[in-house]
């Protein structure tokens, strides 16, 4: 009959909005960028959730040697998010819509480099966009130990002996010189050993001398320990040669008068 019929949708809308990426921070804390690190075999990133209009389906993360190169760890899929499957250590955040984090393991990293992270989005319709870390360094080495002193900073000089219960120290020459220095912690025991010490005390930026108030019999021998961190979060212990206590006056003498023994 040569007759036909057409039938035709009503359209569809394409709405093209840029992807987002969110923020990309080196470090094992939540949104806390750190500059520098000691482990030269993991990799730590955070990131603020990434926007797509047509929705998240997935996740990669890598790492390198500049910024978007995976020439250290290559790009792994961390999480498929359109199939209900979690995301590694996924952490809400109270501040953000969502908080992702994930470590890379078992990488080479070389004392004294910098590396990136990039983390990659994969929107539901094959869309990606992607944004690299700051970049965090290796300091993989300690402090250089300095020296630590027994007495007064005013004296500048070492102590043997004291008859006080108050007693002091001071040091200097710590460095190091990838990080830097952090901060100090110090220590007074009976124990040489500067390793043996359970508590430690923080000093204020600036700072390096420290009193401690000691109760102990006369011929005992108290060590000063300082504890030196770096930015990276490696230390070094160093302790004085350690100062007597003894607060027993001289016997008393006889005194004649003349020549006459």
């Amino acid at each position: 009959a040569g007759l036909s019929s057409a039938v035709a949708s009503d359209g569809v809308t394409w709405i093209e909005t840029p992807l987002e990426p969110g923020e990309v921070h080196d470090g094992p804390l939540l949104l806390q960028d750190i500059d520098w690190q000691f482990s030269n075999d993991t990799l730590n990133v955070s990131w603020m959730a990434f926007y797509s209009f047509f929705g998240p389906e997935r996740y990669e993360v890598c790492a390198g040697t500049e910024p978007l190169l995976c020439d250290v760890a290559a790009f792994e899929n961390v999480t498929n998010l359109t199939d209900g499957s979690p995301l590694i250590r996924a952490v809400p955040h109270p501040t953000h819509l969502q908080v992702y984090n994930h470590t890379l393991l078992d990488l080479e990293l070389l004392h004294g480099r910098t590396y990136y992270i990039t983390v990659t989005l994969v929107d539901t319709i094959g869309r990606r966009t992607n944004l690299s870390s700051n970049g965090v360094r290796v300091d993989a080495t300690p402090p250089l130990p300095g020296a630590v002193y027994d007495g007064r900073l005013r004296d500048f000089a070492d102590t043997d002996f004291t008859w006080s219960s108050k007693v002091f120290s001071w040091w200097d020459l710590f460095s190091d010189p990838e990080s830097g220095i952090k901060r100090f912690q110090v220590a007074c025991t009976t124990d040489p050993d500067g390793r043996t010490v359970d508590v430690w005390t923080d000093v204020q930026p600036g700072t390096v001398v420290s009193v401690f108030t000691k109760i102990v019999p006369d011929g005992t021998v108290l060590y000063h320990h300082v504890r030196a961190w770096s930015v990276a979060g490696l230390y070094c212990i160093v302790t004085s040669d350690g100062v007597m206590v003894d607060s027993r006056p001289p016997p008393r003498g006889d005194v004649g008068d003349g020549l006459d023994p």
